[in-house]
């Protein structure tokens, strides 16, 4: 008996290893968990009041015909249940949406329950734990001017440099007419965070964000607020076709335990190829074994596709499940209040 509680305890202590060791690109876009210094604020006092934004990020530009019919799908939903969306778009989405989904941008521009802001992905530099140009061992104005030149540039993706072509956060603020309010900083290097957060406010930029952190509407960080966020709901990992939208959604609530008496944001999330795809498509074109940590050497080959399609029923519990959702805000919007991340620079 002593002996199999021995075994027992190993077997337990191998499991807990093996889990926290897990550091694949999927589950860093899932978490998108950069370090960061808070800067708190108790300026604001939301009195309590919950919060809801539905945020979309957008990354798949390899299944152009799924991921363009999937935003309009998305936008379809929110427009008829009068909800706001927050979509998150890289430069090769933009680039991708102009040339070949010209009507999307049009959505994207005149749908009144639309905010679009902004992200990155590899090849981008200053994404986690791929600066394949060294950028970190520059000088802080040297860094500063690099990463203006990625936000005013389209990005080549077979050689992760910016092209003479216009891209980047600036090119997604002349074509919407307004400044993205949020960006999405990755990168492993405090000295690259912090200057690429001082090009991303002189474009205009009001938030971004961290994850895994209590952050009140107010918090700070190099010069942005944050993205306000008590409750992050992946609603996209209840991959039950048994869930319930509303049930899920409330469990997430209640597992809050943080001091909610100011304000409670809840932020409800899935990426676009979620809704048809398991796996995240661009993982083989950039990394030599799907993990974060080993970049492959350009050119890189953008033909690599190692994805699976979700089935039929998949795809259906994912699209009902999300609908579900955004239903649920809307027949409880007197108590769920749902805004735009447009709302929250009204709120500060």
């Amino acid at each position: 008996m002593k002996m199999k509680k021995i075994i027992f305890s190993l077997l337990c202590l191998v499991m807990l290893f093996n889990l926290g060791c897990t550091t694949n690109v999927e589950n860093q876009v899932a978490n998108e968990t950069p370090s960061a210094d808070v800067e708190k604020s108790s300026d604001l006092d939301l009195n309590g009041v919950k919060y809801t934004m539905f945020i979309l990020n957008v990354h798949d530009w390899l299944d152009e015909n799924d991921s363009i019919e999937t935003l309009n799908r998305v936008i379809d939903i929110h427009e008829k249940y009068e909800i706001p969306v927050n979509i998150y778009l890289t430069d090769p989405m933009v680039q991708l949406y102009v040339s070949k989904a010209p009507d999307l941008i049009n959505r994207f521009k005149t749908s009144k329950y639309v905010t679009i802001s902004y992200h990155s992905r590899p090849p981008t530099p200053y994404y986690s734990d791929f600066d394949i140009i060294g950028l970190h061992e520059l000088s802080d104005q040297e860094i500063y001017d690099k990463v203006m030149e990625y936000e005013t540039h389209k990005i080549d993706l077979a050689t992760g440099l910016p092209t003479s072509e216009p891209g980047g956060y600036a090119y997604l603020k002349e074509l919407m007419g307004y400044a993205p309010p949020t960006v999405s900083i990755l990168s492993s290097y405090p000295n690259v965070t912090t200057q690429a957060m001082k090009v991303y406010k002189n474009l205009g930029a009001t938030f971004t964000l961290v994850h895994g952190k209590d952050t009140q509407l107010g918090d700070t960080k190099s010069g942005l607020y944050l993205r306000p966020e008590q409750v992050e709901l992946k609603l996209y990992e209840s991959k039950s076709l048994n869930a319930v939208a509303g049930d899920v959604i409330e469990s997430a609530i209640n597992a809050f335990t943080g001091d909610t008496s100011k304000g409670e944001f809840i932020n409800i999330k899935y990426h676009e190829d979620n809704f048809y795809l398991n796996g995240t498509p661009w993982i083989t074109n950039f990394y030599t074994d799907g993990k974060d940590s080993d970049p492959k050497e350009t050119p890189f080959d953008l033909t690599i596709v190692d994805t699976k399609k979700k089935t039929e029923a998949e795809q259906a519990h994912m699209w009902e499940l999300y609908e579900d959702a955004v239903k649920y805000v809307k027949d409880n919007a007197d108590t769920m209040h749902p805004i735009s991340e447009q709302d929250l620079t009204d709120m500060l």
